[in-house]
């Protein structure tokens, strides 16, 4: 399962993937670090299902760790998206994620639990995998994930493969762990995981929930809404006064789970010192900054008292709309990893719930822009834009309701921890999407006026 022929061919076919992390860059080469073996069924006419661990290796110099799950059958089936990665020795080799028997495959050895021949897996409900495992229901490959990829079985069990791998435990596996104990209605229970070892460190290659039929993501519901004429509320107030409910009750449960600390004028002052720098680093990538930078450091300079009772815990760390299901039972909080590119180091430090809540404001703007990006009239694009400050508005009420907390004596720390994702996002969309970059760089321009007086910035809702 090594060899030039198999890792030229991963070094041609993983730039292509969506979750690759290495665009804008050359792929010089790439290594087989781990070979996990899930079975091999090829002698009976069957297939030879294994999680590679490969490590991809830049032109600048970088290398990054990632996951190939690999089905090996003598013939391609039928169904297969994305094609072979490469034939040998008359077998084809392609990713498994799209075959459902080796997806079963993966399932059954998650629910055994254990440790051998070099994964580790472990059954955090038994009962609910193994019954996932006698159904024999096929799985499918869902589709439109950027950063892993998912496999549902049936209506009762999914599973989360991590593409970009690190070593340690992966955030999302240990926050569900941590949480398991409380029994949060608002995240998905944990059902199981499976690791392997590299360099006497874990990492995790996949963990299984518990799967949510009808769930719709918060991002699909939003764009609708903002979107939608006047007099259709796809997505009521009540519901994103719930969003903001439901997320001060998972950071409530993340405090218990991980302990918090005051936010102290030094720890404000390190953070502020970072937005600083990163404010820089982003002015020489996106040159579009540079009229607003003045404002936007003026605003991260200011800065210097910290709001009483102010603390930091352990948060989601990449918090949008995109993160969050309504289902039946309320609203849903997934993907705890935090940003897949960061060290887990970096991702797990405490920091301010306000960063989670600052990301998912930013992310009802970018909801209310997609009318805009598809050439909306200036009637529709206006009417998105008060969408998205009624909807900020109803979720910050929500929020600041479950936690207690009066919002508008933290709208410095708010406004700045939004600015920063927003400077972030300038740099991002100028990368990779540089027809979008106006929609933070609008934000971005706000940062004088807010400052000035004209309300609260991007969520003041009027």
């Amino acid at each position: 399962m090594t060899g030039p022929g198999l890792t030229d061919a991963l070094a041609a076919w993983l730039p292509r993937q969506r979750w690759y992390g290495g665009r804008g860059t050359t792929t010089t080469g790439v290594d087989v670090e781990r070979v996990v073996e899930l079975a091999d069924d090829l002698g009976r006419g069957g297939v030879r299902a294994v999680l590679l661990v490969v490590r991809a290796h830049l032109s600048t110099g970088e290398s990054h760790l990632y996951q190939v799950p690999l089905a090996v059958r003598a013939t391609m089936p039928s169904g297969v998206d994305g094609g072979p990665i490469a034939r040998r020795d008359g077998l084809v080799l392609y990713d498994a994620t799209s075959d459902p028997e080796a997806m079963a495959l993966l399932l059954g050895v998650i629910a055994r639990g254990g440790d051998r021949s070099g994964v580790e897996s472990t059954a955090d409900d038994p009962d609910e995998l193994r019954a996932a495992v006698r159904a024999g229901v096929p799985a499918r490959r869902l589709r439109g994930e950027q950063s892993n990829t998912s496999v549902v079985f049936g209506d009762r069990v999914i599973v989360k493969l991590f593409r970009r791998l690190a070593t340690g435990t992966n955030p999302d596996l240990e926050v569900h762990r941590a949480l398991r104990p409380y029994g949060l209605p608002h995240v998905a229970a944990l059902l199981g995981s499976v690791a392997t070892t590299l360099d006497g460190e874990p990492v995790t290659l996949a963990l299984a929930q518990r799967f949510v039929p009808g769930a719709v993501d918060g991002w699909e519901l939003a764009t609708a809404a903002a979107r939608a004429p006047a007099g259709q509320d796809l997505l009521p107030e009540d519901d994103l006064r719930a969003l903001g409910i439901a997320v001060a009750e998972v950071h409530h449960a993340l405090g218990r789970a991980f302990g918090t600390s005051a936010l102290t004028g030094p720890l404000l002052a390190d953070a502020r010192d970072t937005m600083l720098t990163r404010l820089d680093g982003a002015v020489v990538a996106a040159p579009v900054l540079e009229p607003y930078a003045d404002e936007v450091r003026g605003a991260f300079a200011g800065l210097t008292g910290v709001p009483p009772g102010e603390h930091v815990q352990r948060v989601h760390g990449d918090l949008h709309l995109g993160q969050v299901l309504r289902t039946a039972d309320g609203w849903k909080v997934i993907d705890f990893e935090g940003e897949p590119s960061a060290p887990i180091a970096r991702r797990v430090v405490a920091d301010s719930p306000l960063r989670d809540v600052a990301g998912m404001l930013r992310s009802f703007d970018y909801a209310a822009a997609q009318v805009e990006l598809s050439c909306g009239s200036y009637g529709e694009v206006v009417a998105a834009r008060r969408w998205a400050e009624r909807a900020k508005a109803a979720f910050l009420a929500g929020y600041g309701a479950a936690t207690g907390t009066d919002l508008s004596g933290r709208a410095e720390l708010l406004r700045a921890w939004e600015l920063d994702k927003a400077v972030y996002e300038v740099v991002y969309e100028t990368r990779h999407r540089p027809g979008w970059a106006r929609i933070p760089l609008r934000a971005v321009a706000g940062a004088g006026a807010a400052r000035g007086g004209g309300g609260h910035g991007f969520h003041d809702a009027r």
